[in-house]
């Protein structure tokens, strides 16, 4: 894996903010740094690569153009991505590139054969509302694995992400039942446990609940309880 200096950095704000909003416990969060101290990262000095960063400026940051810029197969992949399917925003085939499809890549010890039609599939799937950014990430393993067209995969494992707020209710209700110590560590000022209780329910569901709504409904939830 290769990327910019300012990786290190990047991870910080990231782990910082995840923490800071509830949804890393500090002890997570420091599995998380030895985790990430752990990965061959060559890291690459941004300075030569300052021209081409900002022709992308239009449609890219900084950090993206400089990860994708650096790594010749990866800015293949984006170019050829955006290509399949030119309604796409550069943004989240860029975060799709140098996120799955690179961890993909890199773990691998032969060659990794995605389909720029099919991540372009998968990333307008994920960007409608279609399917969850997990299920979108069980596609992209499952093409890698067979080949088989997207939405193919998408059909066979009766994939859709669950919006509807009284199903996503059941999902909440039955986490919150199963998990007391969680709320309590919730209501004793703890907000990291909001991120356990979301992670739990994207579990119970597969993956396939809309994420963000989840989230909202296990606050809800917790602060209608301490309201009471």
């Amino acid at each position: 894996m290769v990327a910019p200096h300012l990786i290190d950095i990047e991870f910080l704000h990231v782990v910082r903010r995840l923490v800071r909003t509830g949804v890393l416990s500090e002890d997570r969060a420091a599995e998380t740094r030895r985790e990430f101290a752990d990965l061959a990262i060559s890291r690459f000095p941004h300075e030569p690569l300052t021209d081409a960063i900002w022709n992308l400026r239009e449609n890219l940051s900084a950090y993206d153009a400089a990860v994708l810029i650096a790594d010749p197969d990866a800015t293949r992949m984006f170019e050829a991505t955006l290509a399949a399917r030119p309604g796409l925003g550069a943004k989240p085939v860029a975060t799709w590139v140098t996120g799955e499809y690179l961890k993909l890549r890199n773990a691998s010890a032969s060659p990794v054969a995605v389909d720029p039609v099919e991540l372009a599939a998968i990333v307008a799937a994920v960007a409608d509302g279609s399917i969850s950014r997990a299920n979108g990430r069980e596609v992209l393993d499952a093409h890698v694995a067979t080949g088989e067209p997207a939405q193919t995969i998408i059909a066979a494992r009766g994939f859709a992400q669950i919006s509807d707020i009284g199903a996503l209710d059941v999902f909440v209700d039955e986490v919150l039942a199963a998990n007391p110590a969680a709320v309590a560590d919730y209501r004793a000022g703890k907000a990291q446990a909001v991120g356990f209780l979301v992670g739990q329910v994207m579990k119970v569901s597969r993956g396939q609940a809309n994420a963000a709504l989840v989230q909202a409904a296990v606050r809800a939830r917790l602060d209608a309880a301490s309201a009471d």
